[in-house]
Order: C-alpha cells, then structure tokens, then sequence
C-alpha cells in the first residue's frame, strides 16, 4: 500500500468513525433526546438507546440527565463540566469523567432527584452499565480496531479507533472551550460562547452562547460565519426517514434585540 493510499484510506476511516460517533451523540443523544429538537420515531429511538452504548461507550441515559445538570446550572458550582470547576484546560477530562461516572451510579439506584430530570426519556440505564460492565465497549472496539488492521494497516486500525472512541476529546473542546473561549452574541447569565473552531471541530456543537439561547432548536448556527454541520446531519436524516419534524428557532427578532441593546450600551459609555 503506497503512502499516499494509506493516508486517504485512514483519513477515510478516521472520517467515517467520527461521524458515527457524533451522528449518534450529536444528533440523537443531545438534539434529538436532551432537548426534543428532533422528533425521532418511537422504533429508532429504541435502536439508538440498544446500540449506542456498543457504538460510542457512552450510555444515552447518563449522558442526556448530566447535559440536562448543565443547562440548569451552567457554570456554577453544580454544573457537571464548567471551566468554572477546572484549574485548567485539561481538568476538564477527568472533571466530565468523574461527574459521568457519578450520575451514572445515582440512575442505577434509583435516585429520585436524578432519575426525575430524565422520566420523560422511558429508557434505563443500559443493562452493561447496570452490571458494571461498561468496559466491554471499548473491548469490542479494540478488537474491531485490532482486525482491521490486521487485514489493512496497523494506521488504518488505529484511524478507527481514534475516530468511533472520539467523544471525550470532543466534550472537553465543548464543555472547556464552548464556555471559556469566543463571543457571545446573546448576553446570557451562563458564560456560554460561541467557538468557531471548537464549532466546525465538533458538528456544530461548539456554538455553545447560541445553543443556550435556543437550546430546543436544532441548530446551533445563527450568523453567516457560523458552521453547524450537525444540523445537515439532522436534515440528513429526516430525509432518509429516521426523523419526522426537525425544529428551528428564528432568531431574527432576538439578534435585532441584542443589537439595539448593544448600542444603547455604547450610547450610554460614550454619555
């Protein structure tokens, strides 16, 4: 295999690893589950909460109640994944790591102020996760990895990996970034932000200020220079009929809003 072909060939594998990845936790997880931007029909919904575990290694149910903890107390002391929490950019990893784990534990027993911000979902936590096993997911993926590198390129294997295992660098850029790094276009009490390149990075999900906004729409890009690919994915799919309704808030009224208070605010400085 020439150099050339196995750059194309891993940067295909890596492409279509990171894609599934998001097209799961992206698109369904967040959009679709965490915020009913999407209506999902009832026989997807139940492939997606069964599979999604073995495609990412992230259980829906703990995810979506955590992202859930974000939006009500974003960055403050309560929020799961702030920077507000983290002494450093890197903090972020085991700070989501940890509050994953945590909430997790509390949905397998049953508690009650945990379990109620996610009722509406009518799933549990997956059986895995619930028996401890939440390892076997990553071992699953090892060995797919392994084989087909074996049968290609050690390269090619570790291209799937890195791609299909890609969550936890992706909710560090998020949840660091998206509320550390960039401009507000609404002036909001979170320290959300709208990171342009944490937002091409990751579907869309970096445009974190306007998410915030309008978190019941699904998509996150407002301004011309912003980039949401995560709702091409979204349209991508009601066009192939794994969803019914995608919704979509018009935020002219709220920008021209902004605006004028923008320049009352200058006014104002200038008097």
């Amino acid at each position: 295999m020439s150099v050339l072909v196995l750059v194309i060939v891993s940067v295909s594998v890596l492409t279509f690893g990171y894609l599934l990845n998001m097209f799961y936790i992206s698109v369904f997880y967040h959009r679709g589950f965490a915020h009913n931007a999407l209506d999902v029909k009832p026989k997807v919904k139940k492939f997606i909460c069964k599979t999604g575990v073995w495609v990412t290694g992230i259980d829906p149910k703990t995810w979506i109640a955590m992202h859930r903890k974000h939006h009500e107390h974003s960055d403050t002391e309560k929020d799961p994944h702030s920077p507000v929490n983290c002494k450093k950019p890197f903090d972020m990893f085991t700070v989501q790591f940890k509050s994953y784990s945590r909430m997790m534990v509390r949905l397998i027993k049953k508690d009650r102020i945990a379990s109620s911000t996610v009722e509406d979902l009518g799933i549990d936590v997956h059986p895995i996760m619930a028996k401890g096993l939440w390892y076997l997911p990553y071992l699953i993926q090892i060995v797919i990895s392994v084989i087909i590198g074996v049968f290609s390129h050690p390269i090619i294997g570790i291209s799937y990996w890195a791609g299909i295992m890609s969550h936890p660098i992706q909710g560090w850029l998020v949840n660091y970034y998206g509320h550390h790094s960039g401009y507000r276009t609404f002036n909001l009490k979170d320290d959300s932000r709208n990171n342009i390149l944490v937002g091409v990075l990751t579907m869309g999900e970096g445009l974190q200020n306007n998410h915030h906004k309008y978190p019941h729409s699904a998509k996150f890009s407002i301004l011309r220079k912003e980039i949401d690919l995560g709702y091409y994915m979204c349209t991508a799919a009601r066009a192939i009929g794994l969803i019914s309704k995608v919704h979509v808030v018009d935020a002219t009224a709220d920008i021209l809003k902004e605006k004028q208070n923008s320049l009352k605010s200058d006014q104002g400085a200038k008097d």
